[in-house]
């Protein structure tokens, strides 16, 4: 089972999603076998609302959090980085710079990353202006406009995602998962449908 809150559209049982991405940036077809909000079973989720969903033919080990789950997932939202537009948060906060490592939280993301790039909006300490990140263990369904925070040893920046990277390895000095088997091979973030997108929290129990 998954949890997480509607984006989009709505999600009822016996629905067929695709969700990911997996580590290989694919998306697995899947349905929904039942949903429960506040510890009732429901037939269906709207927008807005929090959910719990078992899937079928998905295995418990194989979702993680940050996965989503969409009616038509879109290759180009697929990405290993993102360009942002960032400021700091602390203003006694060292300057954010290149090779920097961090955690960056985009929605319920939460992911290691890198910084590749910064170009300053001003000259002193703390001034980031625009930044460019990698993501180092998988790559993320994510969005051009939504809203982001990296935290680093001193410092915190929040921004908002402006563009989204090439689905490339573009740090080799990151040192990455392992892609496993695409037919082993499962994920979740609950998101949103319709266009419907289901953004998954934390994975559950096991999936049915």
């Amino acid at each position: 089972m998954v949890s997480g809150h509607v984006v989009r559209g709505r999600v009822s049982e016996a629905l067929q999603l695709h969700l990911g991405p997996t580590a290989t940036g694919d998306f697995v077809l899947t349905t929904v076998a039942s949903i429960r909000r506040s510890c009732v079973t429901v037939a269906a989720v709207e927008q807005g609302q929090h959910a719990t969903l078992a899937l079928r033919n998905v295995a418990a080990a194989t979702v993680r959090r940050g996965m989503v789950l969409v009616s038509r997932p879109q290759s180009a939202r697929v990405t290993w980085g993102v360009q942002a537009a960032v400021e700091p948060i602390n203003a006694n906060a060292p300057a954010l710079r290149a090779n920097i490592a961090g955690t960056l939280y985009i929605g319920s993301v939460r992911q290691a990353a890198v910084v590749r790039m910064v170009a300053p909006a001003d000259p002193g300490v703390g001034s980031a202006g625009h930044a460019e990140f990698s993501l180092a263990r998988n790559p993320e369904y994510l969005a051009v406009g939504d809203r982001l925070l990296f935290g680093w040893s001193g410092g915190y920046a929040k921004g908002e995602v402006t563009a989204l990277l090439p689905a490339i390895d573009m740090d080799p000095g990151i040192r990455r998962r392992a892609s496993p088997d695409k037919a082993a091979t499962g994920a979740a973030r609950l998101s949103g449908l319709g266009e419907s997108t289901f953004g998954a929290s934390r994975p559950l129990s096991p999936l049915a």
